[in-house]
């Protein structure tokens, strides 16, 4: 639930201060807090100060009552522990002469807009009517804002409409926009603008992308780094040899032991599967759509397709390796004299089998208490096509609670070869992490360009790749998905492969994933 009442005055901008590496005025004394002071800047000039250390803050010699506000002006004595306040840090603020309103969110209540969550900031957000009509919104908050599911960048503000959807720290915020009344004016703008697209075509202008806005790469992460999450899984094989009773046969490799059905590999050998030691795998998918989907490779639903170096020499897949591996063990019967097994060798059929597969959000500890389990809802059919897309199985997960690729910024054309392109996953796994029990896990940044695009499914960009990307998110410098990391060679610069967006928004089409 939220407030909307507004205040006659209005926070123009909070100043944190004290030890940490977000603070505003950073300060070095080992008895200054982490998060020791904040100064609140009004916009009738009023100055608040708030103290929330351990060590305390002198006001003109005397001790502030720890989370209360205190009126202050410049030029009193404010101490941090032993540090003293710098004025010269703290900027002169004034409502600009085009703002006609500003609404404050966040969970103090002197915002208009209160609103409470473990992911709210007391000062979150501020949205500005301007008196061209035009409104904004910037994020000024720990833990970020969304519009229309994609992160906006921190205190840069950004325009909004009535249409769009706010949610801040993870609550959802009624829009404060009013819908605006129609004007007999907006018909005739809008023939005017399909008269100057007819001859756009016209005269074949291309490059529409030149009316769009274009974001850096750390832009792109602000917008799309928390959709990203750490995929970890587990499988087995199982095997069927037409009417052959494997349970009777012994392990050629073991006397005394029977043959066994259910196995997995390690280290290039074949071991009993016993629901304690699954084969494992770490893979990057992100969140798409706003219901708790989550997209990523189809090696990555059925890990048995893909390739693994670390057990093979060649390109063949797991379950080829387990194929030979298992053929293998029935010729050594064969061998020691058991020839009726001769006939059964061409039956087998070896099936991959998933022990499940747990999704860690970026931001969260690598604990089991945070993980969240997901089941495949449809992977492609075609293999050339490598995409899966998941369910986060708890009810309670929307991705409007994070931020999320909406389907509506899937890029539909193909990207052009040299365009820039950022991307976000979790190389090498957990091996990445120094100690993911006690550091949040943090995806990496990737940048390149699109070096080769003459594939009908998927596009080559350079950037140095490993195992574990598999299953990121790829971005144009638009804030576009343009494809889905799916292969390349470790370790090595300019030989990474995407599946085409196109291909992603026509298995979420057939999935009747529309939102």
């Amino acid at each position: 639930m939220f407030n909307c009442t507004f205040n006659k005055k209005s926070v123009m901008k909070l100043i944190k201060i004290g030890r940490a590496q977000n603070s505003d005025i950073k300060l070095q004394s080992p008895y200054v807090s982490s998060n020791h002071a904040e100064i609140v800047l009004l916009d009738n000039g009023d100055i608040l100060l708030i103290d929330n250390s351990s060590n305390g803050t002198l006001l003109n010699g005397v001790r502030v009552t720890p989370g209360v506000e205190v009126p202050i002006r410049r030029g009193d004595q404010v101490t941090f522990a032993d540090t003293p306040l710098d004025w010269n840090l703290i900027p002169n603020v004034v409502v600009p002469p085009t703002v006609k309103r500003i609404i404050n969110i966040g969970s103090n209540n002197r915002n208009d807009i209160s609103i409470s969550g473990n992911g709210v900031s007391r000062f979150h957000a501020t949205i500005r009517e301007m008196k061209d009509g035009k409104w904004f919104i910037c994020d000024t908050s720990t833990n970020g804002t969304t519009v229309n599911g994609m992160g906006i960048p921190k205190n840069r503000y950004v325009p909004i409409t009535y249409k769009d959807t706010i949610v801040c720290g993870g609550v959802p915020v009624k829009n404060p926009i009013p819908k605006p009344k129609c004007k007999w004016w907006i018909p005739v703008v809008g023939l005017a603008a399909a008269a100057c697209v007819a001859l756009g075509v016209l005269f074949c202008v291309k490059g529409t992308d030149i009316f769009l806005p274009t974001y850096t790469d750390e832009e792109i992460a602000k917008m799309y780094g928390n959709s990203t999450v750490f995929l970890y899984g587990s499988y087995h094989f199982e095997v069927e040899c037409g009417s052959l009773d494997i349970a009777k046969l012994p392990d050629p490799d073991k006397p005394g032991r029977p043959l066994y059905s259910k196995f997995v590999i390690s280290d290039g050998h074949l071991m009993q599967y016993n629901g304690d030691n699954s084969m494992d795998f770490t893979a990057t998918g992100f969140l798409v759509g706003q219901d708790g989907y989550v997209a990523s490779n189809l090696h990555v639903a059925k890990p048995w397709l893909s390739t693994n170096r670390k057990y093979l020499s060649n390109e063949s897949t797991i379950i080829s390796q387990a194929g030979d591996l298992y053929r293998s063990k029935l010729n050594k019967l064969v061998s020691s004299g058991y020839t009726e097994v001769i006939q059964y060798i061409s039956q087998i059929q070896i099936k991959g089998v998933s022990d499940g597969t747990l999704v860690f959000p970026n931001g969260d500890f690598l604990d089991m208490a945070n993980t969240l389990n997901c089941h495949e809802v449809i992977s492609s059919d075609d293999p050339n096509v490598d995409l899966a897309i998941f369910k986060i199985r708890a009810s309670s997960f929307k991705s409007t609670s994070r931020s999320y690729v909406p389907i509506k910024y899937i890029r539909k054309n193909s990207p052009d070869r040299g365009k820039h392109i950022v991307s976000m996953g979790f190389p090498y796994g957990v091996d990445i992490f120094d100690n993911p029990l006690k550091t949040p896990i943090q995806y990496n940044m990737l940048s390149g360009a699109i070096t080769r695009n003459d594939n009908a499914y998927t596009f080559g960009f350079d950037g140095a790749s490993a195992p574990g990307a598999s299953g990121s998110p790829v971005f144009d410098k638009h804030g576009r998905l343009i494809g889905v990391l799916c292969g390349g060679i470790a370790d090595t610069q300019g030989f990474n492969l995407a599946v085409r967006s196109s291909e992603l928004e026509a298995l979420l089409k057939k999935a009747k994933i529309t939102k």
